[in-house]
């Protein structure tokens, strides 16, 4: 509740983000751009979403459940290594931070 996280890669030159701010209201944002070469997005590419969130499991692994707006559903493996806090989303490494869009 109330986490951001966000994960950058690099694909053929291109540098893409994306972010979801989960929201302790069970609401979410999810926000992915692409584009630039080198470092940073240029915004060649944006995409939105909103909708609600839920994540169950215990320990080290759960699932995170996000319910689009749209009708889509997105189940993802959450994998959490206590040793060096990182967060693994279905098997890539993501960042996580305060969330400053929402509580």
């Amino acid at each position: 509740k109330g986490k951001y996280i966000v994960r950058y890669f690099t694909r053929t030159g291109y540098t893409d983000e994306e972010h979801i701010w989960l929201c302790s209201n069970g609401s979410f944002q999810r926000r992915g751009a692409a584009g630039g070469f080198g470092g940073g997005t240029s915004g060649a590419f944006q995409s939105d979403s909103t909708g609600r969130w839920t994540a169950t499991g215990a320990g080290e692994h759960g699932t995170l459940t996000l319910r689009y707006g749209n009708g889509q559903v997105g189940e993802y493996q959450l994998r959490w290594d206590f040793q060096n806090s990182h967060l693994y989303v279905d098997g890539k490494r993501w960042y996580h931070d305060k969330n400053e869009v929402c509580d």
